[in-house]
């Protein structure tokens, strides 16, 4: 409810108004119905949540950071997507196949990365991934034009964010469960799958209200504007990422919840 709530008020924000009725109603409802979850998760013997995992600091940070992050790579396919198409007008197999090389990147780098992980620690990786990610999104907003400079401008940059991609995901996933108690990996694994998977429906909302409908004219300053708030959420990450541990197993488990 609080997902719908949340994505229906921000793509329906350009349309009705961001101090609409309906967008402030969906907004503050969504909100609510966030403080009954919490508030449940915290009565109930045995919470969908437990909340004594976010006493663990790796644990919630490892959170906040997927949460941040996935808002932006959540959204930045799409907007790849939509600039390949309406911007420099190629048709979807060329589009999928320019879409390739990212996931290519992360699919061959991340197990190298998790085990640099494991030998040299989180922050070490994760800062400079979240960096990568959002210096890739910022090359795009000053370099990218109406022509299409396939060699020498998108295939670089993108190269860039997929490599961002890997170190934060990689690392984020096992930072997730790194300190917790063995009885809690499961659902200290299932909250990071739906964050991100809540990060990344909120993220194609704000696409969505940022781009519109725009005119021919307009459409390279709407993508200025996507590229420069993806970046902001890769930069964001990076920040949050000098929270986590140093390495791996240097804070103290949350207590196992049946002792």
């Amino acid at each position: 409810v609080t997902m719908t709530l949340v994505t229906l008020g921000i793509v329906q924000g350009r349309e009705w108004g961001w101090s609409s009725a309906g967008v402030v109603a969906a907004l503050a409802a969504g909100g609510v119905f966030t403080v009954v979850f919490l508030w449940r998760c915290a009565l109930h013997p045995e919470p969908i949540l437990p909340l004594e995992l976010f006493r663990v600091r790796t644990f919630t940070v490892a959170v906040a950071a997927t949460f941040v992050f996935n808002v932006a790579t959540g959204s930045v396919l799409l907007a790849w997507v939509l600039f390949l198409g309406d911007v420099w007008e190629y048709d979807t197999l060329a589009t999928g196949l320019l879409l390739l090389p990212g996931p290519v990147v992360v699919a061959t780098t991340a197990p190298f990365i998790g085990r640099l992980a494991d030998r040299i620690g989180y922050r070490p990786l994760a800062v400079p991934g979240g960096l990568l990610f959002a210096a890739g999104l910022a090359q795009f907003a000053f370099t990218i034009g109406p022509d299409r400079e396939i060699w020498t401008v998108w295939m670089p940059t993108q190269l860039l964010v997929g490599l961002g991609f890997a170190f934060v995901l990689r690392v984020m996933s096992a930072a997730t469960v790194a300190d917790v108690a063995p009885s809690q990996l499961s659902v200290a694994t299932a909250t990071n799958q739906s964050i991100r998977q809540l990060a990344g429906a909120i993220g194609v909302a704000l696409v969505v209200a940022v781009i519109g409908n725009p005119t021919d004219a307009e459409a390279l300053t709407v993508f200025d504007r996507v590229w420069w708030r993806l970046a902001s959420f890769g930069a964001a990450t990076a920040v949050l990422s000098l929270a986590l541990a140093p390495r791996r197993g240097t804070l103290a488990q949350v207590p196992d919840a049946r002792g």
